[in-house]
């Protein structure tokens, strides 16, 4: 007779062990091939939602300059050759400006009253003393200004009341009202519309370049990007000559101007420039995680709201 109970106790068999354990195997380097695959996956999604950041980040502070390009330039009231230069965009590089930075990128310069982007137009007319409180139009151009800005007044012809560049030592904004206190020359007669804009000391106007660098080379950059991590290039903006590092993993930077005519160009007569297209490309990096850079590109045509002066 067969002894059941002895049968029960008997263990699993060294071959059935090897075949169990082969199974397992098999199953968790699917898992893990799975899980691989998907971390992967998800870090190079992570590198492309960075790169497409950049560019946006850096589409929308190029679009707001051009817009404010030429906001009350000074006039030229002897009809030269400063006309041109005062412009409110004026193109660097090489004899067309087109190709001649960084791994074949553009560069462009703006040039504005207020590179900021700071400015509150006047409510009252006033006549300053040492220390003038100006009402502005909109309590919300308040909040644009801090205390010791350096502001100046200027007409909507572009001329200035009295020429100097003066401290912001105070600001109110109360509900319906604001106010600016600005150290000023005394006896100046300022007028409602006037604006207050903030400005830097040298020079006039404000300018804004919008260049291509690395860590190791300028480009058509006044500097090297300081920053910008090895083996990328970096968009710069490039404030009254200091250079500040804007976005990362940009690879190319292209404008083209679109004129009165309706046709469009890369050298164009910077008085008949109407919009500015631009196109800026970024790239993952190419030792990441997939081992193969992905680029993406973003286009956008942006209208200039100012023209340049035109000498008659």
């Amino acid at each position: 007779m067969i002894d059941i109970h002895r049968k029960r106790n008997h263990g699993f068999t060294l071959i059935e062990l090897l075949i169990v354990m082969g199974m397992l195997g098999v199953v968790m380097t699917a898992v893990y091939s799975l899980y691989y695959a998907q971390s992967k996956s998800a870090a190079a999604q992570d590198e492309l939602v960075e790169v497409q950041q950049n560019l946006r980040i850096a589409m929308d502070e190029i679009s707001r300059d051009i817009r404010m390009s030429g906001f009350l330039l000074p006039l030229d009231t002897t009809c030269t050759a400063k006309a041109i230069s005062l412009s409110p965009i004026r193109v660097i590089g090489n004899n067309t400006g087109l190709n001649a930075g960084l791994g074949s990128t553009d560069s462009m310069t703006l040039n504005s009253a207020s590179a900021s982007g700071k400015y509150a137009r006047i409510d009252q007319d006033i006549v300053s003393g040492n220390s003038t409180v100006f009402v502005v139009d909109a309590p919300e151009s308040v909040d644009k200004f801090t205390t010791n800005d350096m502001v100046r007044v200027l007409r909507v012809d572009m001329r200035e009341p009295s020429a100097g560049i003066f401290p912001i030592t105070a600001l109110n904004r109360a509900a319906g009202t604001g106010t600016i206190t600005v150290t000023t020359n005394p006896g100046v007669i300022y007028k409602r519309l006037d604006f207050i804009v903030a400005t830097a000391t040298n020079p006039r106007p404000d300018t804004i370049q919008y260049c291509v660098a690395s860590s190791t080379a300028a480009g058509l950059c006044p500097a090297v990007a300081a920053g910008c991590p090895a083996g990328q290039r970096c968009l710069m903006k490039v404030v009254n000559g200091t250079s500040n590092l804007l976005s990362t993993n940009i690879t190319n930077l292209q404008f083209r101007y679109l004129l009165k005519d309706n046709s469009e160009t890369d050298s164009p007569d910077l008085r008949q420039v109407r919009a500015v297209r631009v196109t800026i490309t970024g790239s993952t990096v190419a030792t990441g995680v997939t081992g193969v850079a992905k680029q993406r590109q973003m286009t956008s045509i942006v209208k200039m709201r100012n023209e340049a002066q035109v000498c008659m």
